[in-house]
C-alpha cells in the first residue's frame, strides 16, 4: 500500500530534495517540515537514504564550517604579523638587557660614593719566629752594655689579627664626571631598544608585502590558468568538430603550459617569502602562518611638501648622546690631575699565645681614623694623552652627525618623490589593466563564436597578463614607498599603530 503511495508528484520530490540541499538538520525536518507533508511525502522518505544522506551533509557541512572559522582565526594580517615580532623577536630580549644593563652600572657607579666597609681576619702559626740582633754594646733596660751581639726572637708562635675598615670618599672628581656620563649611556641603550623596534617593523613590512604581492600574483595565475584551460576545452570541441585547426588547439596548450610553469614558480617564490616572514618575526619556520588578503596599509593621497626635521630621528637622537657620551669622557680624562679626599675609621684585635688552646683567650684591640688625601704630581702625560684622543674623537663624531643629517633630509627628499612616482605608475597601471581585461574578454568571446584569429585572442592574453604584472609591480613599489616614507620620517611606530 505505501509503495504504491510513493509515485510522487513532481512538487513533492522537490519539496524534499529542496530541504535536503539546504542543510535542514533532522529534528527541524521532522519537527517543522514533516508534518506539513502528505503520507506520501513520509512513505518517499522512509524508502529512501534521505535521513542518513541529510545526516552526512549535516556534518560535513558543520565540519567545513569550523574549518573555516579555525582558519579565519589563523588569518595574519600587517599588524597582527608586527605585533608578533615586536613581542616574540630575540632582538628585543638582547636590547631589553642591555637597557638593565645600563641600569646597573648606574648602580655601580653611586656605589662608589656610598661608604666601602671591609673586615680581615689572619691567623699564623710560626714555625719559626724572626730572629733580631741586638748590636754590640747596646745597653738594655738599665743593663750594661753587652760585649757581643746578641740573638733575640720576639713574638709568639701563634698570633691573630682582626681588622675592620671604614672609608667614605668625600671628593673625587673623576667619580663625579663618571656619574654624569649615565644619564646618556642610560638614553643610548634606550634609543637602541627603539631603533630596534622600528628596524622590526621595517623588516616586517617589507617581508610581509613581499609574499602578499606574490600570493596576488598566484591568485591572477591561477584565473588565467582556469581561464586558458576552459578555452582549451572549447578550442578541442572545435578542433573535433572541424571548425578549428588543431594547431590553435597546440597554441592554447602552449600558453597555458606557460601559465602554469610560471604560476608554479610564483608558488615557489611564496613560500621562500613566507619563511623569510618568519624569520623576520622570530617564528620558527616549522610553524604555520596563513596571510590575510589584506595589506591594510594606509595609503597617502597627498603627500606635502612639509618641513622635516632630522633630529627627531632615531638615529639622530643616538648620534647626540653619544657626542654627550663623549664629552664626559673626555672630562674624565681631565680630572685624573684632581686631589682625592677621603675619610676612613680602623678597628683592630690581635691575640697572642704560644700554646694554640690558649691562643684566643686573651685579645689586644686598638682604633684609628683620619683623613686620607691623594695628590696625583705626574703621571708621564698620561692624562693629557687621554683628553686629546677625546677631543679627536668628539670631532669625529660632530662631523659624522652633521653629515648624517644632510643624510637624513636627502633621503626623506628621495622617498617623497618616490611615493608620488609610485602613485602615479599605481594609477596609471590600474586604468590599464582595466582596459586590458575589457579587450581580452571581448576578444575571447568573438573567438569562441569563430569571429577572430587565434593569434589576436593569444596577443590580448598576452597583453593583459603583462599589464596584470605590471599593476602587481606598481602595487609593490607603492606600498614600499609608503614604509620607506615612513622609514625616512622617523615614524614607523606611528605607522604601526594606525594600521
Amino acid at each position: 500500500m505505501c509503495q504504491s503511495e510513493c509515485n510522487l508528484p513532481t512538487g513533492t520530490s522537490l519539496r524534499i530534495f529542496a530541504a535536503h540541499f539546504l542543510g535542514i538538520t533532522i529534528a527541524t525536518f521532522k519537527n517543522t517540515l514533516l508534518p506539513a507533508f502528505s503520507k506520501a511525502d513520509i512513505c518517499f522518505v522512509k524508502n529512501t537514504s534521505f535521513f542518513r544522506i541529510a545526516l552526512l551533509r549535516w556534518l560535513i557541512t558543520a565540519a567545513l564550517f569550523g574549518c573555516l572559522k579555525l582558519n579565519a582565526q589563523e588569518l595574519w594580517d600587517l599588524k597582527q604579523c608586527i605585533q608578533y615580532g615586536l613581542e616574540n623577536h630575540k632582538t628585543n630580549e638582547i636590547y631589553k638587557g642591555n637597557i638593565e644593563k645600563a641600569r646597573q652600572m648606574k648602580n655601580e657607579n653611586l656605589a662608589l660614593y656610598y661608604p666601602q666597609i671591609s673586615g680581615d681576619l689572619r691567623f699564623e702559626d710560626y714555625l719559626d719566629l724572626q730572629t733580631m740582633i741586638i748590636p754590640e754594646g747596646t745597653s738594655l733596660g738599665g743593663l750594661p752594655p753587652t760585649d757581643k751581639n746578641q740573638e733575640i726572637q720576639f713574638g709568639t708562635k701563634f698570633q691573630i689579627y682582626g681588622t675592620l675598615d671604614a672609608e667614605q670618599m668625600l671628593y673625587n672628581r673623576l667619580l663625579l664626571v663618571s656619574l654624569r656620563g649615565l644619564k646618556p649611556n642610560t638614553a643610548i641603550a634606550n634609543l637602541n631598544f627603539q631603533q630596534n623596534q622600528e628596524n622590526l617593523i621595517y623588516n616586517i613590512s617589507q617581508a610581509y608585502l613581499q609574499a602578499r604581492i606574490l600570493k596576488l600574483q598566484i591568485d591572477l595565475l591561477s584565473e588565467n590558468e582556469q581561464k586558458f584551460a576552459n578555452q582549451l576545452k572549447i578550442i578541442k570541441l572545435q578542433v573535433e568538430k572541424g571548425v578549428a585547426k588543431k594547431m590553435d588547439g597546440s597554441r592554447i596548450s602552449v600558453a597555458l603550459n606557460n601559465i602554469t610553469s610560471q604560476l608554479d614558480v610564483a608558488k615557489s617564490g611564496y613560500e621562500v617569502a613566507v619563511n623569510r616572514l618568519k624569520n623576520a618575526l622570530g617564528m620558527e619556520i616549522s610553524n604555520t602562518i596563513v596571510l590575510s588578503d589584506s595589506t591594510r596599509i594606509n595609503t597617502i593621497d597627498n603627500v606635502p611638501e612639509a618641513f622635516f626635521d632630522a633630529n627627531n630621528k632615531t638615529e639622530i637622537l643616538l648620534q647626540q648622546n653619544q657626542l654627550k657620551l663623549l664629552e664626559v669622557q673626555k672630562k674624565r680624562a681631565g680630572a685624573g690631575y684632581f686631589p682625592t679626599l677621603s675619610f676612613y675609621a680602623r678597628y683592630s684585635v690581635q691575640a697572642y699565645n704560644n700554646e694554640f688552646a690558649s691562643a684566643f683567650r686573651e685579645w689586644y684591640d686598638f682604633s684609628s681614623f683620619g683623613l686620607k688625601l691623594h695628590v696625583p704630581i705626574f703621571d708621564g702625560m698620561q692624562s693629557s694623552a687621554q683628553k686629546k684622543q677625546q677631543i679627536i674623537n668628539m670631532r669625529n663624531a660632530q662631523l659624522n652627525l652633521e653629515m648624517s643629517q644632510q643624510a637624513f633630509q636627502l633621503q626623506h627628499q628621495n622617498a617623497t618623490s618616490q611615493l608620488k612616482r609610485a602613485r602615479v605608475n599605481l594609477e596609471n597601471n590600474e586604468t590599464n589593466v582595466a582596459l586590458a581585461k575589457e579587450v581580452f574578454d571581448a576578444i575571447a568571446l568573438m573567438h569562441q563564436q569563430g569571429v577572430t584569429l587565434l593569434s589576436e585572442f593569444l596577443n590580448a592574453e598576452t597583453a593583459y597578463k603583462e599589464s596584470q604584472l605590471n599593476y602587481i609591480t606598481a602595487m609593490l613599489n607603492y606600498y614600499t614607498a609608503v614604509i620607506e616614507l615612513e622609514k625616512a620620517k622617523g615614524t614607523l611606530n606611528e605607522f604601526y599603530q594606525k594600521l
